[in-house]
C-alpha cells in the first residue's frame, strides 16, 4: 500500500465510533459493489471481454477501508497463443480512507491511496538481462 506523503488535515477526517457501522451499512457497501461490477461489464461494450487480454472482475473486501468493497481486474489469460507477448496487469493508484483505531476505540478514518488492478494489456515480455562472466577474466581467488 502507498501511504500520501501529504500531512492529512485531522478537521477533514471523519470520525465514527465502531457502533456506527450497522450491518446494513454493510450490506448496502456490498450490494452497491455488486453494481459496480454489473456497470463496469456493460460498460464500453463489454471492453474486458473483447480486448486481446480478457479480465474479470473480483470484489475484494477490508472492512478497514472504505471504500470497503474496491472491485479489482484479473487477467483471464497469460497471453496470446503463438505470440512471445504476454498479459500485464494494468495498475492505478486509488484514493481510500483507512481506518485508525486508538487505544481508547476512537476510530478515525485518514486519506491513503492503494494501488489496484483495472484492467490488462497485451505487452512485451520484461527483458531479464543476466551479466555473464566474460571468458577472458581470468578467476581471482579473494
Amino acid at each position: 500500500m502507498f501511504r500520501s506523503e501529504e500531512k492529512v488535515d485531522e478537521s477533514l477526517s471523519t470520525t465514527l465510533t465502531p457502533s456506527t457501522v450497522t450491518e446494513e451499512v454493510k450490506i448496502r457497501t456490498r450490494r452497491d459493489a455488486s453494481l459496480t461490477i454489473r456497470l463496469l461489464q456493460d460498460s464500453t461494450s463489454n471492453l474486458q471481454n473483447r480486448a486481446v487480454c480478457p479480465w474479470t472482475y473480483r470484489i475484494k473486501t477490508d472492512s478497514n477501508r472504505q471504500p470497503a468493497d474496491l472491485a479489482e481486474a484479473v487477467c483471464s489469460t497469460s497471453g496470446v497463443l503463438g505470440s512471445a507477448n504476454v498479459c500485464e496487469t494494468i495498475f492505478y493508484y486509488v484514493p481510500i480512507k483507512t481506518k485508525q483505531t486508538s487505544l481508547t476505540g476512537m476510530v478515525t478514518w485518514v486519506d491513503d491511496y492503494v494501488k489496484w488492478s483495472v484492467g490488462c494489456t497485451l505487452a512485451q515480455p520484461r527483458l531479464q538481462i543476466a551479466l555473464l562472466p566474460n571468458p577472458m577474466d581470468k578467476p581471482t581467488l579473494s
